[in-house]
Order: C-alpha cells, then sequence, then structure tokens
C-alpha cells in the first residue's frame, strides 16, 4: 500500500511541476488568479500566474499591481492578517511577506526555477505565527514572521489549503481526498475520515464559519461538510447536473454559501448545502476563488486574469474590471465528446485578429489552432486529436481585448 501511495505522490509531483513550469511562462494580460481574499468591504487581494498581485482600496472598482520581489513565477495562495501583514506563497520554495500593505516586501524564501518545493496554502493566526502547505509532504510552521520554520512530514502528494481556529488546533486539505488534522500546533497530523466511494476527488479549498462548521468541494462535484472540526466530513450534495470540477468554497454563515469551478460555474445554497442553484456568473472561464464580505457582497477570482463581482448574493455576478461586450461568439464543438476529429465553428460580427488554442486539465497550451486576421462571418477550423491521449481539453478564443473558453472531451 505504501508502494503505492509513493507512486501516487511521484506522479503527482512530476505532473505538478510541469504544469508550474508551463505557467511560470505565461505572459500578458489574461492570467489565472487563484486566491481572492478581502480584508473588509473595500480592501481586497489577488495573487496568481505570472507573479501577479493586484489589491483594491475601493471594493473592486479599480485594481492596481502590486510590484514584489519574485518576479514571473507562479504565485498561489495569499493570506491577510491585518492591514498592514500579508503572506504570499507559491511555485520552487517562495514565500514572501509585507509589512506595510504592500509598499514594500520581505523575501523570506525564493528558490531557483525547478527546484525546492512549491506552495500552496497559507494561514497565520496573527503577524507572526503560521503555517504553509504545498507538494513536498512537509508542513511548515513558524513563531517569528518567517525568520525560521519548523517543519511536520506529512505523506501526501500535494496539500493544497490550510486552517487553524487557534494556536493549536488546524486541518489540511489536499489531492486524492485528503484530508488531515492537527490538535498539536502541526507537531504532528493524522488522517481523517471523509465519506468517500472509491474514488477521491481534489479538495483545492476550506471555508469555516466558525471553530467547529466547515466545507470543502470536490473535483467531482461533490460538497462535503464538518461538524467537528474536520474530524470528519460528511457528503451533503452532488452536483449530479454539473460534471465539471467545482475548485473554491465560501460561505458566510451556517447556510448561506457557493461553490465555485470550471465553465464559469457558481452555485449557491440557502440550506447549508443540502440544495443548489446554478447562478449567472456572466463567464465560460474557470473560477478559482471566492470571498464575501456578507450574504449580499462577494468577489471571485478566475481564469485568465478575470475578477468578478456580486452585490445581490451572487444571482448575478458582474465583472469589476470592464463591462464585456463581445463581437464574436464560439460554439460548442462537434461532436464532443470527440474522436479524433471535431469541428469548432465561431462567428464575427468584425473583421479582428483571432487566436484560438487547445490546453489539456491541467492548463499546459496543446496547440494553436489560429492566429490570423479573418473576416466578419462564420468560420470553421477542424481539431485533430490522434496523438492526444483521451481526456478533457480547453478550447479558448482570444479577439484583441476579449476571450472565452469552452470544454472538450476526447474520448478513444
Amino acid at each position: 500500500m505504501k508502494k503505492i501511495i509513493l507512486l501516487i505522490t511521484i506522479i503527482q509531483s512530476i505532473a505538478y511541476f510541469s504544469y508550474a513550469q508551463w505557467m511560470n511562462q505565461v505572459s500578458g494580460t489574461n492570467r489565472t488568479l487563484y486566491d481572492i481574499e478581502f480584508l473588509n468591504n473595500k480592501t481586497g487581494w489577488v495573487v496568481g500566474v505570472g507573479g501577479t498581485i493586484r489589491k483594491t482600496t475601493n471594493g473592486g472598482i479599480n485594481w492596481f499591481a502590486v510590484p514584489h520581489p519574485v518576479g514571473t513565477r507562479l504565485l498561489s495562495s495569499i493570506h491577510l492578517v491585518d492591514s498592514n501583514y500579508a503572506y504570499v506563497v507559491g511555485d520552487f520554495e517562495t514565500i514572501i511577506k509585507t509589512t506595510d500593505g504592500g509598499n514594500s516586501w520581505i523575501m523570506i524564501r525564493y528558490g531557483p526555477i525547478g527546484k525546492g518545493n512549491s506552495y500552496e496554502g497559507v494561514f497565520f493566526i496573527n503577524k507572526d505565527t503560521g503555517w504553509i502547505c504545498g507538494n513536498g509532504q512537509y508542513v511548515l510552521k513558524t513563531t517569528n514572521g518567517g525568520v525560521q520554520f519548523d517543519s511536520a512530514y506529512l505523506f501526501w502528494g500535494i496539500l493544497s489549503d490550510i486552517y487553524f481556529k487557534d494556536s493549536d488546533v488546524g486541518v489540511i486539505c489536499g489531492w486524492a481526498g485528503g484530508t488531515f488534522k492537527t490538535t498539536n500546533a502541526g507537531l504532528s497530523w493524522f488522517r481523517t475520515q471523509v465519506s468517500l466511494p472509491t474514488n477521491q476527488p481534489w479538495f483545492l479549498k476550506l471555508s469555516f464559519i466558525n471553530k467547529d462548521t466547515g466545507w470543502i468541494a470536490g473535483g467531482d462535484g461533490r460538497v462535503f461538510r464538518t461538524t467537528n472540526f474536520g474530524t470528519s466530513w460528511d457528503s451533503i450534495y452532488h452536483l449530479q447536473t454539473s460534471p465539471v470540477a467545482m475548485y473554491g468554497v465560501e460561505f458566510v454563515n451556517n447556510n448561506t454559501g457557493w461553490v465555485c469551478g470550471e465553465e464559469g460555474r457558481i452555485y449557491k445554497t440557502t440550506n447549508s448545502g443540502q440544495s443548489w442553484t446554478q447562478q449567472i456568473s456572466n463567464t465560460s472561464n474557470l473560477i478559482t476563488s471566492m470571498w464575501f464580505y456578507d450574504d449580499s457582497l462577494g468577489w471571485a477570482s478566475c481564469g485568465f486574469g478575470g475578477i468578478l463581482n456580486t452585490t445581490n448574493a451572487g444571482l448575478t455576478y458582474i465583472n469589476s474590471q470592464e463591462t464585456v461586450v463581445k463581437n464574436f461568439k464560439l460554439y460548442q464543438n462537434f461532436p464532443n465528446p470527440f474522436n479524433p476529429y471535431t469541428i469548432i465553428n465561431f462567428e464575427l460580427q468584425n473583421t479582428a485578429n483571432v487566436t484560438l488554442k487547445v490546453y489539456d486539465a491541467r492548463g499546459k497550451e496543446v496547440i494553436t489552432l489560429l492566429d490570423e486576421m479573418k473576416i466578419a462571418g462564420g468560420h470553421k477550423v477542424t481539431f485533430n486529436g490522434a496523438n492526444l491521449s483521451s481526456g478533457i481539453y480547453f478550447l479558448r478564443i482570444e479577439i484583441g481585448r476579449y476571450s472565452e473558453t469552452k470544454k472538450m472531451i476526447l474520448q478513444k
């Protein structure tokens, strides 16, 4: 059994490295944002691919880029301690902090590209004491603001998110259905119970409303709840109408919460997760993380650089960067699923330069199908997946500042 787990861990680590290496090479404005956090209804931050750190001080009406010392590597997560202190973690031993609201940064760790561990989750209970997790089978702890770290061994592939309710008791979630808990400040961790069948979804985000009750969403569309701070997790709902993966979860009280994921999907519950209703996101891009100020006002971070905002409890999201008015339409490929050929159709209202690319499920570019000027009217492109393995792929069209994404399934 240990050999099987070790093999899974090695495979996950190799896949993670390939993914992270590609993401670090992404340039331009269309960069995936992985984590969004707010201090209050005005001040918030997002982090993501290409070394992206953005901050708003007016509730997301405007966002400005925050300079920092770690270049363009992928930044996975941010934790805001207060208006001055914040910690950011990312690829290849990247840990930085600010003590003055982002005006300057302290580089705690910064490894060479392709070397060392990459960090996914960070949580601090005050400006000095916090924990960091990632893909290195260790959980880091500091009690002096990152001057020194202690580490606890936790044998698992990738640990995605971490949360502590006090200085002793915390939980972690990760890939392959991994959930863990500590009661001794992170010195040791034990596996907790999750109501899972044979398949084990990945868990990317945690959401807790108090010292007992929290939720996680699985990559297979299932939602899980704990009422004993992570000792056990019960499967409370499976989004049967949504075969797409859920990435983020956010609850503001015992009844009201949201989950988000692929294809711009956002679902809301008002009965603690017993049932869910799909919301209007106004995007087809991946939605990675959410943060709500109350049961009406919230924000979400997206793939390809988008930030969403809602003021009506998520019934409708609007893009907080700009109002998107597209002069094109991308149709779903047909057939879908396909093997190995599929047809892609799109329409243009005006002559424009069109970029059409295919990405795999990890976000790695597979092929550029089109990058040229096209006249107004309908157009057709044939995609041949003969050299690819079966799985989920994403078709992305870019025209000027605007873009759209469709999910494709290659089934051999």
